[in-house]
């Protein structure tokens, strides 16, 4: 802009000099004509020097063949030509700004975004795609036009910056309408969370307007942990609808299959295959059976698959204190020992009341070092002596510290497949994707056809998966975490939530989806999760009393299955609600003090992560049969849930 103004002046300027010259005699005489002919003559001589004018004198035709030579032909191309390479410049190196509203803002960049386009694509097909990240910018385009339709490119602008950076925040646009935002952060960077956040916390000056969803992924666990239960600034609040979300936890979600998907899609393909829930086709009343999960590996991944299997494997055989029909998470890593100590450490209250063991590889098949923090004599548990004298918690741990290549472990696999009343689910979940294939093609025969399922971690592409299950037994086998998808725009998990969430107020019309919206905008961080995890066994449930849910299921149906089953459902409901609270971070009240002042301070106990009904089924209905009523409610609203999310 700078270098066509200064041309302008000094083609004004030049024009102004010549003319004036021109009014010599001696430079320039015509017989006739005016101030038109005189500047017509001059201009065509400066634009094409080999012309001449009779009117004018050699000294002059000269002067102005020198000036055109030099400002048309010299800085006049020279500065179009330059702008023309700076546009060209400015645009592959991401640098150029577009006017642009109505628009879906992607800020940084890794795997996933090739999938997450195409999910933004189909949902707003209309709308430009912005995409902002650090890389070099021809390098994104070249590896985004690899993985992407040409019409997913025409729709995508990719420009270089940093999502910290005020400056390149604004070129977003994001005042101008903006219809949603995805913060995912640049690979491999330190500090990661904190820079999202950072990020998300400036980007809240810039909105106006309505609120603006944002999903912003979050690697750490220990951060998505504390964003469960902990509301953000009332600020961020007042300007986004603020939706985090973590890989590990959706492909987990995904992986154990607590909503069924209709069919998985990798790199734009339908796979041949879906994933299976932990329970097989159903644990009922009278069922012998228990859901045993084994993770090989305490990695991130592992350790996210095992609490989310923690949310969903309550069953209604269970009885307290028994535990022939409890469901078991085992652990077996090189150093179980010491990762089990900092899982243990980190979910402390569910700990408290969980009976666990951590053993060597030489003890899997012996029934020993059980601790159980409720009965054990010489138990520090605080809740030890003020929750009952009966373990209540309906699911296991085991940490085993070993090998999967070792004897010993696959002994161990050898008798738990073989257990008729064992519905076994192994998952490796180690980092190296070519070794969780490998361990998985060594398990002995009998584990591998008689397994429920059998997940492999996989990073990249599922072919060796996929062209393994074609291996006669192999059937089973299904691999999950690959690193190029974004399952979070599939996944029905929070539309669930929503539900449930209503189904708790009678006064809420559930096919208003209006209604419904507004009741869940107002709900505290920690009670969004908590009727999203409820939602997550809704299929769970529905087995649970005996529904195939591959058959034709009627409102009709559920309700009638619901009365039949309503005390189990009841005690099954509030087991989960159990365990969710103690992973969220709350505990029991310890004390007869804490439960007086239960009664007058409920809320703000609550806001300090306390709470009274972490207790038995039996004990609840004793000492707060009211509380019993929630679980009530959400169960006789199955029949709506269903039908509602099948409809829609």
């Amino acid at each position: 802009g700078k270098q066509i103004k200064w041309l302008l002046v000094i083609v004004l300027g030049t024009y102004a000099v010549l003319f004036i010259l021109s009014l010599f005699k001696t430079f320039y005489s015509p017989t006739e004509g005016g101030f038109f002919d005189r500047l017509y003559d001059i201009t065509f001589l400066l634009m094409d020097p080999g012309s001449n004018s009779d009117h004018m004198s050699s000294p002059f035709v000269i002067l102005c063949s020198l000036f055109g030579l030099v400002v048309f032909s010299g800085m006049l191309i020279s500065v179009f030509s330059n702008v023309l390479e700076r546009r060209v410049g400015s645009y592959e190196k991401g640098e150029t700004d577009y006017n642009i509203s109505n628009h879906v803002v992607i800020l940084g960049l890794n795997k996933t975004v090739p999938s997450l386009l195409r999910f933004i694509h189909k949902n707003y097909p209309d709308s430009y795609i912005l995409l902002m990240c650090d890389d070099n910018s021809e390098d994104v385009r070249d590896w985004i036009h690899a993985n992407v339709s040409n019409q997913i490119e025409d729709k995508l602008i990719v420009m270089n910056g940093d999502r910290n950076t005020k400056d390149d925040l604004e070129r977003l646009k994001c005042g101008d309408h903006v219809k949603v935002l995805y913060i995912l952060g640049e690979q491999n960077e330190e500090n990661h969370d904190e820079k999202s956040m950072d990020c998300l916390k400036k980007l809240s000056h810039l909105i106006k307007g309505e609120k603006v969803k944002c999903h912003v992924l979050l690697e750490s666990q220990i951060m998505y942990g504390i964003l469960q239960s902990v509301d953000v600034e009332e600020q961020i609040k007042d300007k986004f609808d603020f939706l985090p979300f973590n890989f590990n936890e959706i492909w987990a979600q995904e992986a154990l299959g607590t909503i069924p998907a209709e069919s998985i899609i990798i790199n734009g393909e339908k796979q041949p295959w879906t994933y299976k829930s932990l329970d097989g086709d159903g644990i009922t009343r009278n069922s012998k059976k228990h859901v045993h999960l084994i993770i090989y590996g305490m990695t991130e991944m592992g350790m996210t698959l095992a609490t989310n299997a923690a949310h969903i494997l309550h069953f209604p055989n269970f009885k307290e204190g028994q535990f022939d029909t409890c469901s078991k998470i085992t652990f077996i890593d090189t150093d179980a020992q010491v990762k089990g100590k900092v899982f243990r450490s980190y979910y402390k209250h569910l700990f408290n009341l969980a009976r666990w063991r951590s053993i060597d590889k030489n003890e899997c098949l012996e029934e020993t070092n059980w601790k159980d923090p409720m009965t054990d004599k010489d138990s520090t548990s605080p809740f030890k002596g003020f929750l009952g004298d009966v373990n209540f918690m309906d699911i296991q741990w085991e940490f085993i510290t070993g090998e999967p290549y070792d004897e010993e472990v696959n002994t161990y696999l050898r008798v738990c497949s073989e257990e008729k009343s064992t519905i076994l689910t192994i998952a490796f979940c180690g980092e190296n994707s070519e070794r969780n294939t490998e361990c998985c093609m060594t398990l002995p025969d009998t584990v591998i056809q008689q397994v429920n399922l059998i997940l492999v971690r996989q990073k990249g592409s599922p072919l060796m998966e996929n062209m393994l299950m074609k291996k006669a037994g192999f059937g089973n086998i299904r691999p999950f975490g690959i690193m190029s998808e974004c399952f979070y725009g599939h996944l029905k998990h929070e539309e669930y939530g929503k539900l449930v969430n209503a189904s708790y107020n009678s006064e809420i019309d559930m096919n208003d989806k209006c209604e419904v919206e507004a009741a869940w905008d107002i709900l505290k961080v920690a009670d969004k999760w908590s009727s999203i995890y409820c939602a997550n066994m809704l299929y769970y449930k529905l087995r649970l009393m005996g529904l195939d849910t591959e058959d034709f299921l009627t409102k009709e149906s559920i309700t009638s299955a619901l009365n039949r089953n309503e005390d189990d459902m009841q005690r099954t409901e509030h087991n989960r609600w159990n365990t969710e609270k103690l992973l969220l971070g709350f505990r029991p009240l310890t004390s007869e003090e804490e439960r007086v002042k239960w009664k007058t301070d409920k809320q703000n106990m609550k806001r300090q992560l306390l709470h009274f009904d972490i207790l038995s089924y039996e004990m609840l209905k004793k000492m707060d049969p009211d509380v019993i009523d929630y679980d009530k409610k959400v169960n006789l609203k199955l029949a709506d849930i269903y039908s509602i999310s099948k409809s829609s």
